[in-house]
């Protein structure tokens, strides 16, 4: 990937057709929240994300970042 992003054994691409706005919207957050948390797992290598996609680059972090529950979130 010319962008440095490094491929992991369990990448996933995701199509999203839902804008940040649409995400908050869904799931009872601000769009700030939702671009907040984007960014923070943008920054921990997690995530890529650009318009209509999400690209998964560690699923095993996203995994662990979900079992700690909320308090671990935004």
């Amino acid at each position: 990937m010319s962008d440095g992003a490094v491929p992991r054994r369990r990448g996933v691409l995701l199509a999203i057709s839902l804008s940040q706005r649409d995400i908050a919207d869904y799931i009872g957050l601000s769009r700030t929240s939702v671009a907040l948390e984007y960014t923070r797992l943008k920054e921990l290598g997690a995530i890529r994300t650009g318009r209509k996609y999400v690209a998964i680059h560690d699923l095993d972090l996203l995994e662990s970042l979900a079992e700690a529950g909320e308090s671990e979130v935004i």
